[in-house]
């Protein structure tokens, strides 16, 4: 839960370095657009400017010793390209454990019903 929280400041702060720390090097992002890579994410997230978020409902499965999937709602006040973007969604982060240190590796997005 720290790291989806980590993930969210850094992009508040448009800090690339750090979302690119907490995303593994092999990341996919799955979302209403499609599936994409890292770099694609990375550049998509620095055209976006967020504002107030809130993360909740957090649901988290060990999977083994070394990934973890973590499943929240974010209802997120949100700027991407000049349109405002304030949809809730259901996101769920797959997390796996390379050398002692956790990563993200997959992340889907749905849009929640009503939104």
């Amino acid at each position: 839960m720290a790291i989806a929280n980590d993930f969210m400041v850094a992009w508040q702060k448009q800090d690339m370095s750090t979302i690119s720390d907490i995303l593994a090097p092999d990341f996919l992002f799955a979302g209403p657009h499609g599936v994409v890579p890292k770099a694609t994410t990375l550049k998509a997230l620095s055209h976006c400017a967020l504002g107030t978020f809130t993360l909740e409902d957090f649901q988290m499965r060990r999977t083994s010793s070394d990934s973890a999937v973590l499943i929240y709602k974010i209802h997120r006040d949100l700027e991407c390209g000049g349109k405002k973007d304030l949809e809730d969604t259901l996101n769920t982060d797959a997390f796996i454990r390379r050398n002692g240190k956790w990563s993200i590796i997959v992340t889907t997005e749905g849009i929640l019903p009503g939104h």
